[in-house]
């Protein structure tokens, strides 16, 4: 029919386009930790203890029999979605696709719920035993205090020789993951950018990929710009940060603290009943024309093992809010 507008026409270069794009969006945590599929809402992780072989000093006996301890740990699949509708009218006033940059603000959103799931289960209660029934914190005895400073050589040297301790296997990578205002104090070490201790060159790019035996990932806290600061209207100019991260600044009070987080890649399995999932729909009940962008994913962690993360705590006093 003459003057009918092909919207799936229209949108199929968009579309290939779009999924290129959720694609290409990944969380900063996911390629640190190990990531299996699992089925069901529950998920066992069964891990063993170590063993090792006993000296035969006689002839003609038995072979000796020993049972490898196994611990039982359980992750849980906890589901995430979300959706946002675009009106066909708007589309149809523009020369872009409007819906690609919400494409993109969804992708970003949903990378960074992925963080924020990894970290809980880092940081988070484990449950263990047959049934999952026994709630295991992690022990303070893994915490690096803060001890009234941001972060330092010797809390980092510290944290690296607890992980190495517990598992020397050098092809397990230890990851560590700061926010800019630790990354800042580290680059503002003569030992971290000089050339006889550190190979890379941290300044050029102002960023710290690779020192001291640990990876290094910046997790900033997200602008919000739909949250203003206090006392300010909603119009984008003032907005808050929202930590991923966590930062407490009430346990002490005028002393914001900042629970940074050095790990073995093995330190945290993270299971995906469905990983990040994205796709566009008509909704033409609210117009022929009008475009809805659905976003789910169902995904659950836990730690493989207490001695397998450590937390470094990092005075930080960043602002809250940006104004």
């Amino acid at each position: 029919m003459s003057g009918t507008v092909d919207v799936h026409a229209q949108n199929a270069v968009f579309l290939d386009g779009l999924r290129l794009l959720f694609n290409q969006k990944t969380s900063r945590l996911r390629n640190t930790v190990s990531v299996e599929a699992v089925t069901g809402e529950r998920q066992a992780i069964d891990s063993l203890g170590a063993n090792r072989l006993i000296q035969k000093t006689a002839r003609n006996v038995t072979v000796p029999m020993t049972e490898t301890a196994r611990f039982r740990r359980w992750m849980e699949q906890k589901d995430y979605w979300n959706s946002e509708r675009f009106d066909g009218f708007d589309a149809l006033r523009t020369h872009t696709d409007p819906l690609g940059r919400l494409a993109q603000a969804w992708a970003s959103g949903a990378a960074r719920e992925w963080d924020r799931c990894a970290v809980d289960a880092a940081l988070g209660a484990a449950k263990v035993d047959k049934y999952g029934e026994t709630i295991v914190n992690l022990p303070t005895s893994q915490i690096v205090p803060h001890g009234g400073s941001g972060l330092t050589l010797q809390k980092l040297k510290q944290a690296v020789k607890m992980l190495r301790r517990v598992n020397p296997d050098r092809d397990d990578a230890i990851s560590v993951f700061v926010t800019s205002e630790q990354e800042d104090e580290l680059l503002n070490s003569t030992i971290v950018t000089s050339s006889d201790y550190n190979r890379e060159r941290p300044l050029v790019d102002g960023a710290l990929p690779y020192f001291m035996g640990a990876y290094f990932h910046t997790i900033d806290d997200v602008l919000n710009l739909a949250d203003p600061a206090a006392g300010q209207p909603v119009d984008g100019s003032t907005g808050t940060f929202d930590p991923i991260l966590p930062l407490d600044a009430t346990t002490t009070p005028g002393t914001p603290v900042r629970r940074c987080i050095a790990m073995l890649q093995s330190g945290v399995i993270m299971g995906e009943l469905m990983p990040i999932t994205t796709e566009v729909n008509p909704a033409k009940e609210y117009g022929i024309y009008s475009q809805q962008l659905q976003v789910e994913m169902s995904v659950g962690g836990t730690r493989e093992h207490e001695s397998k993360v450590v937390v470094i705590e990092c005075v930080d006093n960043s602002p809250t809010e940006f104004v």
